[in-house]
C-alpha cells in the first residue's frame, strides 16, 4: 500500500486493515508513506501484517528520515591526520535502513570554530559519496588543526523524496606525556631524548647521567636520583649505594631509604615506627642548598 498525502489541509487514516502474505520485492513496507515532513498517517497501529516481506520495514516504512553517523561523536587520533573510515546510514522514520538508495549523493562540510585552529582549518579527502543500500563511506578523509581542538560536521543529502541534514563534532585527541607538537600532529620523542610536557614543540635531549628510550621516560643510571617523574634534573647521591636507579622514582632509593638523594633511613622498633631520621652524611645545611638549586 502507498500513501501520498493529496495536500497539506487533509487528514490520512490507514486504519483496520489486514495485510496478509504481501510482498514488496523492490520497495520498502506493506504500508509505505511520503511527505515525512508532514504528520504520520493515523491509526496504523490498529492494522495487522501476517507474513508480510519488503526490502526494509516489512510492516511500515517511509522514505529517507534521517541521516546516521557510526558515532556521535568522532574523536581523530593525534597522530595521524587521516580519520577513519566513517559510515553514513540513511534511515526512515521508523528508524529502517532505507536499502532502496543506491543514488543519492551525501556530503560532508567541516565548520572550524574560531580559535580553535591555530591557522585555518581545513577538510581533504573525499567529502562527497555515493549510497550504496543506504549507506555511504567516506574512508579518505583528512583534517588540518592542532591537536585538543574540535570542530563542527554537517551532512547533508537530498533527493527527490527528501532533503536532510544533520550535524556532528568532530575531537582532535590531544598531545599525551611523551609526544610534542609538530604543526598539525603529535610526534612521540626518539630515543635519546624525551619530553613530560605534553604543550612542549621540541623533545628534550636526554641528561648525560640517564638512559631515555623515547617518550616520556628517563631511566636514571644507579648512583642517580630523580625527584619526580616529570623533574628534568639527575642528581648524584652522596652515597651511591643508596641509589638504585631507573624510571620508577617511587622505587629508586635502596631497601631502608627513602627521601632527598635517598639520604633517610626508616628505622622500625618493635614499639615504635619512626620514619625519616636522617642518616649519617652532610649536614641539613647542604640538603637544602641542593633542594633548592639542583631540583625541578
Amino acid at each position: 500500500m502507498y500513501s501520498h498525502r493529496a495536500g497539506a489541509s487533509r487528514m490520512l487514516v490507514v486504519a483496520d486493515n489486514s495485510f496478509q502474505e504481501s510482498e514488496a520485492i523492490a520497495g520498502a513496507g506493506t504500508v509505505f508513506w511520503l511527505e515525512i515532513s508532514m504528520e504520520e498517517p493515523h491509526s496504523l497501529s490498529s492494522n495487522t501484517f501476517d507474513n508480510c516481506r519488503a526490502v526494509y520495514g516489512e510492516t511500515v516504512a517511509t522514505e529517507g528520515f534521517k541521516l546516521e553517523l557510526n558515532s556521535t561523536v568522532v574523536h581523530i587520533p593525534a597522530t595521524s591526520s587521516y580519520i577513519d573510515p566513517l559510515n553514513v546510514t540513511v534511515l526512515d522514520y521508523y528508524d529502517h535502513r532505507v536499502y532502496t538508495d543506491s543514488e543519492t549523493t551525501v556530503y560532508m562540510t567541516a565548520v572550524f570554530v574560531e580559535g580553535q585552529c591555530a591557522q585555518a582549518g581545513y577538510l581533504t579527502g573525499g567529502t562527497s559519496e555515493i549510497f550504496s543500500a543506504g549507506v555511504a563511506v567516506f574512508d579518505s578523509l583528512q583534517v588540518n588543526c592542532q591537536p585538543g581542538a574540535y570542530f563542527n560536521v554537517s551532512l547533508a543529502s537530498a533527493s527527490q523524496f527528501f532533503d536532510i541534514e544533520k550535524d556532528f563534532i568532530f575531537y582532535l585527541e590531544d598531545c599525551v606525556l611523551g609526544e610534542i607538537h609538530d604543526e598539525h600532529l603529535c610526534v612521540k620523542c626518539p630515543p635519546g631524548s624525551y619530553s613530560v610536557d605534553s604543550t612542549a614543540t621540541e623533545c628534550l635531549e636526554c641528561p648525560e647521567d640517564a638512559v631515555c628510550p623515547g617518550g616520556s621516560v628517563m631511566e636514571v643510571n644507579a648512583g642517580f636520583w630523580r625527584q619526580t617523574q616529570l623533574s628534568h634534573d639527575v642528581l648524584e647521591c652522596p652515597n651511591v649505594n643508596n641509589c638504585l636507579g631507573g624510571e620508577d622514582v617511587a622505587a629508586q632509593c635502596r631497601e631502608g631509604h627513602e627521601g632527598l638523594l635517598c639520604t633517610y633511613v626508616t628505622v622500625v622498633h618493635t614499639d615504635l615506627l619512626i620514619n625519616s631520621l636522617p642518616c649519617a652524611g652532610p649536614p641539613h645545611s647542604i640538603f637544602t642548598e641542593l633542594l633548592l638549586n639542583h631540583t625541578s
